[in-house]
């Protein structure tokens, strides 16, 4: 048994484990492998009959973290043929698959878990969050200008690219943690929806701007995404969305800090909060060094970080602010200041979990409370928001 980037020839044995591990339909998997699978992107173990055993893929994107744009992979088909299960096989890809990123000089990856726990225990932890609302239509208080819903068209994505870029930014940056599209990007989120079935839909009005995706099956619209730069245009796609099943109800995955509940007539039972993406950090050096601080403010402590799985971060660290910009020295020493897990560190890395949550939960232990305030002053909260299943 061995571990390496797939063979160039070896696409059918990758499509064909696929399709036993996962139910997306022949549609969506004649589509990914066509356009968004790559051998260079691919990690197998093979035996020595050279057969694959388990594979999984890293897909590259661009994400906007604390101001920056990194690059990152999304780690997707992790599968293995159910008589090689049990063997560690995706235990030791997942390693694999660090060790290849981290050569590749990126320091935070990302998956979609088919179980949390399982990942949790590989120093992934969940780092995005969103608004599942279920919606019955005469729930939601629709009072705007119906003129704006006539300016509604269907997306025509090569000549909308522009505009449909322009919201997607403009709304995203409220948040982190999300994923910069390129117009490949823009062109993979269409060819999804249409392989679902689902339609886009447009608004411009002024110097405002919208956008709606969504899906329709089970007698429900299923909202993907509802981006807009007015909270008017955001009323409009929905009102226009309503009328276009009416027997229907919408099932929406807004941001975490949306508050179209408090424009519902009685928003009891009508909206939950799921957990969604993963984060990892693979390098932490890296992903430390990459943080600017807005301060001046004086830190030096030395932290302890465990993980156990990747032994490359294990260790303590000498955090210190050097004129805005996080110094990060390996060091060795019994008594650090600060001590916490891989996935507490991730989720602070991300702002999902703020260092007083944390310290509460027990999931930071410290030796005074000044170095608790440093630690505040390097991870500060932000609302993470991505769209992106794979």
């Amino acid at each position: 048994m061995y571990i390496k980037q797939v063979d160039m020839d070896h696409l059918d044995q990758v499509k064909e484990l696929w399709n036993y591990c996962f139910d997306d339909g022949p549609e969506f998997t004649n589509w990914f492998f066509l356009n968004r699978y790559s051998h260079t992107n691919t990690l197998a173990v093979y035996n020595n009959q050279n057969k694959i055993e388990s594979a999984l893929q890293l897909l590259p994107y661009n994400i906007y973290l604390h101001g920056k744009v990194h690059p990152i992979s999304y780690i997707v088909g992790v599968s293995t043929w159910p008589e090689y299960r049990g063997r560690g096989h995706a235990r030791n890809l997942l390693h694999k698959a660090l060790d290849s990123l981290r050569e590749k000089g990126e320091f935070i990856s990302i998956l979609l878990p088919f179980n949390y726990n399982f990942y949790r225990r590989y120093g992934w932890e969940i780092c995005y969050d969103y608004i599942e609302y279920n919606i019955e239509l005469d729930n939601i208080l629709l009072d705007m200008d119906r003129q704006l819903v006539g300016h509604i068209r269907k997306v025509r994505l090569e000549d909308d690219l522009q505009l449909l870029d322009l919201c997607y930014t403009q709304f995203m940056s409220n948040y982190n943690g999300y994923i910069v599209r390129s117009k490949a990007d823009w062109k993979r989120v269409f060819d999804d929806l249409r392989i679902y079935g689902g339609d886009g839909y447009i608004l411009q009005y002024g110097d405002d701007v919208g956008y709606i995706l969504f899906t329709y099956g089970d007698d429900k619209i299923n909202i993907r995404e509802l981006q807009y730069t007015h909270t008017s245009i955001k009323y409009a796609l929905l009102c226009f969305v309503s009328m276009y099943r009416k027997e229907s109800d919408i099932k929406w995955m807004a941001p975490l800090d949306d508050i179209t509940y408090l424009d519902m007539l009685d928003s009891r039972n009508t909206m939950h909060r799921q957990p969604y993406v993963m984060g990892r950090i693979v390098d932490i050096q890296k992903a430390l060094a990459s943080i600017s601080l807005p301060t001046t403010q004086d830190i030096k402590f030395k932290m302890k970080v465990d993980d156990k799985f990747y032994t490359y971060n294990d260790g303590t660290y000498l955090i210190e602010n050097k004129s805005g910009t996080l110094k990060i020295t390996p060091i060795y020493d019994k008594n650090p200041h600060i001590k916490l897990d891989i996935n507490t560190l991730t989720q602070l890395f991300w702002g999902y979990l703020t260092v007083d949550i944390a310290v509460r939960e027990g999931n930071i232990i410290y030796s005074d409370t000044r170095f608790v305030d440093m630690l505040k002053a390097v991870f500060t909260e932000s609302t993470t928001m991505i769209y992106e299943d794979y």
